[in-house]
């Protein structure tokens, strides 16, 4: 089974000035303990004086697939209305079960350090992509095979038909021929 501690679409969002910015790969640490940046980490990674960016308090699935902040908050019985900017430490406990529990997921894809959530989507999508083509050309030699056998069976029945058929009849008309120009010539 698998886990969203081990998933290269475990992600930040992050805000500048409140409108959001994009995503941020969890580095090891954050992924070990469940905490994510706070100021200090965004100063050590925008530089000093950025009081402006900030992060969610939860991580996000980059691939959508399930949505942690709301499985979180069901499981401490947090009012889903409310809006956080710090966890507690009941929600890191829960936090961090919930990254360590194997489940079934059709967008995982292993975490490899240092590559962003949208670099692990490229490299998802094309992988998906080698193996459609594959399969693509798979199928096209298939059908090619098969067209293959079929142009055979028609060279096959055109030789009998132009190679056999044909002689005979220049054969059979040949010899019909002085028993029927008595009947066509008068």
């Amino acid at each position: 089974m698998i886990k969203c501690s081990d998933c290269g679409f475990l992600a930040q969002r992050i805000y500048h000035q409140n409108v959001p910015q994009g995503f941020l790969h969890i580095d090891v640490d954050a992924r070990a303990s469940g905490t994510l940046p706070g100021q200090q980490g965004w100063e050590q990674f925008f530089g000093k004086g950025t009081k402006e960016w900030r992060g969610d308090a939860f991580p996000t699935c980059f691939a959508n697939v399930i949505d942690i902040e709301t499985i979180v908050n069901r499981r401490v019985g947090f009012d889903p209305g409310g809006i956080r900017l710090q966890m507690s430490p009941e929600d890191l406990r829960v936090l961090k079960d919930e990254l360590e529990s194997p489940r079934e997921c059709t967008e995982w894809v292993k975490w490899i350090r240092g590559f962003s959530p949208k670099e692990h989507r490229e490299m998802l999508d094309r992988q998906r992509l080698l193996e459609w083509q594959e399969k693509r050309e798979d199928a096209d030699k298939e059908w090619r095979k098969g067209e293959s056998l079929s142009n055979k069976k028609w060279r096959i029945a055109e030789f009998l038909v132009i190679g056999i058929a044909m002689p005979l009849l220049v054969i059979v008309a040949t010899l019909l021929a002085p028993f029927i120009k008595p009947i066509l010539v008068p």
